[in-house]
């Protein structure tokens, strides 16, 4: 159970770095076009947010060794709300 939660710690730290960064790039574009981006220019940093974090999902698992048990299939369901949770929050920033 350490271990998964140590997992999970560390996802969420990532995926706050990696929103972080994204956070930087829509506002330097936003500012740069002197307005708001478009719907379709949202949602192209949102499908790619969403794309990076799900890859450093798949990646931390694997080098974490998790076995395919029932209590992964827990720690996938988490690290997915972490995936959601981290671009709702996104959403709100912007």
């Amino acid at each position: 159970m350490t271990k998964q939660i140590n997992t999970l710690e560390l996802y969420q730290t990532i995926a706050n770095a990696i929103a972080q960064k994204y956070l930087a790039e829509i506002t330097t574009q936003t500012a740069i076009k002197g307005e708001r981006l478009s719907f379709e220019e949202l949602m192209i940093h949102l499908t790619s947010i969403e794309k990076e974090l799900t890859q450093k999902a798949v990646s931390l698992l694997e080098q974490t060794n998790h076995d395919q048990s029932s209590k992964d299939t827990d720690l996938t369901e988490d690290i997915h709300q972490i995936i959601k949770g981290t671009i709702e929050d996104l959403i709100k920033k912007l």
